[in-house]
């Protein structure tokens, strides 16, 4: 992709040093950050979905991709959601955690090898490791708000950009890796081409340079190849994300690039992080163009792929962005940390005191991050709890085995929002098709599925205004059949037995 960086003091990691620090760094990083998260409230939307897939699947079918708003599938990310759905309903979802948790991990190891490849020091990318894996906005929208696509792909990617950092012109390993990536997120598809191109200019030989186009062009093969086997068309994925951001209100087109770049980043790393990471961005245009050309050219990919997802009319969702912020995070540290040396080098000895007042202003700024992402770290633990609370409670509620048995020939099944859909679908094992929005009438039979807590139906998206709408709908046809502490079903026909009815009082 570019220049070799100058490597640090201590000279390229070993390979075996460097799999050594992956198989110890990155499961002790993922329990730390389950401790510091608890359990996420994860992007329940999608990978229920990946889960449902990944259950027809087991059960010998292709998946049922073409659903009405159905999230985009993303092959790897549906291998993983079904190697957590063989461990059946009651197990699964805490699989999913372990997986995300586990690619938290290998986000930390990776960057903080990328960043002291990149940047020749320890406590750089120890800081640049903090800044975004401490970051309660990364924790609660970018990690809590994946699937099991967008930060597993962000590993992989930064530990293809590691190993170019560590030894350009190395082309099995990182191509293998932007490869898985690619199945999951189609950003890597545009890094994996142009690291060919890279390896092209250099000259290697031609047969190793086949192999390296083989591995670059394998993602977007296979991804095409498995919309055609499953939905029959090559280009399912792209065309459904398209018609999704059209039905869905979402931002996107080349003209909202800047905005939400810059939007969404604040949002992901935070305003300190943010602005201080620009900073160290034009301090290395400035000063280190040759020595940081690596980082600042992926940067420079990173944001131009972006803006080809809104020039290709995808959503402009702020996760699309998590690779740039990691490489903010990168540039954070070099402002504070290293990019001290090279404006004395500049300006020479006519700044003495240059090197201190930088370390007090470098101080000054971590302390300031640090304590203001532990105390916001705090409030979203809070926020999640009840969350977390509703989706274990649900669960709960689908697995009680004389409710399990009753509703299962009982059609259809209503819910407050199309966002529960894919939950109640595979907590309940029904097909998603059978699930279906609350209408304006009354509906004369079926199942109805409501919120018994605000924290629960601020989640799914459910107003309180359409909550109460909604309740005093059941209060005078619809039975209750069965409650939790987040949730209440309810009943019309189907000659199932109730718990009693329900009194008006409860939408008061």
């Amino acid at each position: 992709m570019a220049t070799r960086p100058s490597p640090s003091s201590a000279g390229t990691p070993h390979p075996t040093r460097n799999l050594r620090g992956w198989s110890i760094g990155t499961p002790l990083i993922a329990l730390l950050g389950r401790l510091l998260c608890g359990r996420l409230p994860l992007n329940y939307y999608d990978v229920a979905y990946g889960l449902t897939w990944g259950r027809e699947i087991l059960h010998g079918h292709l998946p049922d991709y073409r659903t009405p708003g159905a999230s985009t599938p993303h092959p790897l990310g549906t291998l993983l959601a079904t190697l957590a759905a063989a461990f059946g309903t009651r197990w699964s979802w805490d699989v999913v955690q372990v997986i995300v948790f586990l690619s938290f991990g290998a986000v930390a190891v990776a960057l903080f090898l990328l960043t002291r490849a990149t940047l020749g020091s320890t406590s750089a990318a120890v800081v640049a490791v903090a800044a975004l894996l401490l970051s309660p906005p990364f924790l609660s929208d970018a990690l809590g708000g994946s699937g099991l696509s967008d930060i597993p792909a962000l590993a992989l990617t930064l530990a293809a950009a590691a190993l170019v950092a560590q030894a350009p012109r190395r082309s099995i390993g990182p191509l293998v890796l932007l490869a898985l990536a690619g199945l999951m997120r189609p950003e890597a598809w545009g890094l994996a081409a142009a690291y060919w191109l890279y390896l092209a200019w250099t000259r290697p030989a031609p047969r190793e340079l086949a192999r390296a186009a083989l591995l670059a062009a394998a993602a977007p093969v296979l991804w095409a190849l498995a919309d055609l086997i499953v939905v029959s068309d090559p280009t399912y994925s792209l065309t459904h994300t398209q018609a999704a951001s059209d039905t869905q209100m979402f931002e996107t087109g080349l003209a909202h690039v800047p905005n939400a770049a810059v939007t969404d980043l604040r949002a992901l790393v935070g305003v300190p992080v943010l602005l201080v990471g620009l900073i160290g961005v034009f301090l290395a245009l400035a000063l280190a163009r040759r020595r940081l050309a690596f980082p600042l050219v992926l940067l420079g990919l990173a944001l131009g792929e972006f803006a080809l997802l809104g020039l290709a009319g995808v959503p402009l969702l702020e996760r699309f962005l998590s690779v740039v912020g990691a490489l903010i995070c990168l540039f954070f540290a070099y402002a504070l940390f290293a990019a001290r040396d090279d404006v004395r080098a500049r300006v020479g000895p006519r700044l003495a005191r240059l090197g201190l007042l930088w370390s007090a202003a470098a101080v000054l700024v971590v302390g300031y991050v640090g304590v203001s992402d532990l105390t916001r770290l705090h409030h979203v633990r809070d926020d999640q709890r009840p969350v977390v609370a509703a989706e274990v409670d649900l669960r709960s509620l689908a697995r009680q085995p004389r409710l399990a048995t009753a509703v299962r020939g009982c059609r259809p099944f209503y819910v407050a929002r199309f966002e529960l859909t894919s939950l109640v679908a595979y907590d309940f094992d029904r097909p998603p098709q059978t699930i279906l929005r609350a209408p304006a009438r009354v509906p004369r039979h079926g199942l109805m599925l409501l919120p018994a807590t605000a924290a629960a139906g601020r989640y799914f998206g459910i107003t309180p205004a359409r909550l109460l709408y909604l309740r005093r709908q059941v209060a005078a046809d619809f039975r209750l059949l069965a409650s939790d502490p987040s949730w209440r079903l309810f009943v019309r026909g189907c000659g199932l037995p109730v718990a009693g009815h329900l009194h008006r009082k409860l939408v008061a």
